[in-house]
């Protein structure tokens, strides 16, 4: 039969008589508190750094995709200040067909992908550059 003392909660006044002997606290129960406290802490702490690794790994990711948008911002202010003539022939190589369908459903082909926009000096994978 296990002693009345397990169920009631352990304050730390309690533990010290404990140790002391001024308690009837079993000094086992303790013990065996403090080893599941501790599991408990560990598997807490080590949840609280995954979680602190998936928010530094978002921020990281916040702040590619914030420099994305700058860099296409970027893009359209340029595009904005070319004259007519310059910003059809851009239109022209970026966009391959645009297809207008029944309710003005538009559809639009580019000719390039977002990767090859915004790194245009990586190489597209399968193709190899010719030496």
């Amino acid at each position: 039969m296990l002693n009345v003392w397990f169920y009631l909660p352990l304050t730390e006044e309690e533990a010290v008589k404990a140790l002391t002997g001024e308690s009837k606290l079993d000094l086992a129960i303790v013990n065996q508190l403090m080893n599941k406290k501790k599991a408990e802490l560990d598997a807490a702490t080590q949840e609280y750094d995954r979680i602190l690794q998936i928010i530094a790994d978002e921020g990281q990711r916040l702040q590619e995709k914030a420099e994305k948008l700058r860099e296409l911002q970027h893009w359209a202010d340029i595009f904005d200040k070319a004259t007519r003539e310059t910003q059809h022939m851009i239109i022209a190589g970026l966009v391959e067909r645009v297809d207008v369908g029944k309710g003005y459903d538009i559809q639009i082909k580019l000719r390039i992908s977002a990767t090859q926009f915004f790194n245009p000096d990586k190489e597209p994978e399968g193709i190899e550059q010719a030496s």
